[in-house]
């Protein structure tokens, strides 16, 4: 994963890389910055693009995908964990005070339902994330719905996954009872 910086001199804009490239996991897919701007998390969704896959069936992955935490510097950016998260996370989101990420699994809502890998969950996998940008598994909590897209904390860290009406409370006092 590359990043860049968009410079700007009066009127125009130039693209010009920032820091070191990292190797994530396989198929980055989307990412965003933590609000403290220390770090930046993928979500590695895992697909298959050999030159002998012909279908959706091959394409999409059968394995769990995962979530990478990079820390940014000035010039040497590093990757500082990685977790696994469920089959094929195709987005994620991080709480107001970073502590938590939260990913959207498609799993296999993506096939018709005559296909042997199709499901009606979907899921969401809660990760946290500590200060020094470690990512601990916390849980997979499925869902029944099709090809869910992103999800968003609001600002009290409840996470909303969109474009679903179902609203899932971390219980702060459980710790792990996400969704109850």
């Amino acid at each position: 994963m590359a990043f860049f910086e968009l410079k700007r001199e009066r009127n125009t804009f130039q693209l010009v890389p920032w820091g070191t490239p990292v190797k994530v996991g396989k198929d980055p897919f989307t990412g965003q910055f933590t609000p403290d701007g220390r770090f930046y998390l993928t979500s590695n969704w895992g697909r298959n693009f050999g030159k002998d896959v012909k279908t959706v069936e091959q394409r999409l992955p059968t394995e769990r995908g995962t979530v990478t935490a990079i820390q940014l510097t000035d010039s040497q950016h590093q990757v500082i964990s990685t977790a696994i998260s469920d089959i094929s996370p195709e987005s994620l989101a991080i709480s107001p005070d970073g502590a938590l990420v939260v990913t959207v699994n498609m799993r296999g809502t993506a096939f018709v339902p005559t296909s042997p890998r199709f499901t009606r969950e979907a899921s969401l996998s809660l990760l946290s994330l500590d200060r020094v940008g470690h990512l601990t598994k916390v849980g997979d909590y499925p869902f029944e719905g099709i090809l869910p897209e992103s999800a968003a904390f609001d600002a009290s860290a409840i996470a909303w996954p969109l474009p679903f009406t179902i609203i899932l409370r971390l219980n702060q006092k459980a710790g792990s009872n996400f969704g109850k």
